[in-house]
């Protein structure tokens, strides 16, 4: 069994026996998206974002104001 800790909650995540590289999991206590990252031999969970996501806002045209 692999742990690795969760960068959000900070506790020991079970990535299995084989972690798969750019996995993405939730993690069991916090339920934050995490993706699998190695260092050599060292496991890692990263806070997983898609492309895009952050800070666009996908509400098309620009508010007017109405007064």
């Amino acid at each position: 069994m692999v742990n690795a800790r969760c960068p959000v909650c900070d506790e020991q995540v079970d990535i299995g026996n084989k972690p798969q590289l750019e996995t993405t999991i939730d993690c069991p206590y916090c339920g934050t998206t995490l993706i699998i990252r190695s260092t050599g031999r060292k496991w890692s969970l990263e806070i997983y974002e898609e492309e895009g996501e952050e800070g666009e806002w996908e509400g098309g045209e620009e508010e007017e104001d109405l007064f």
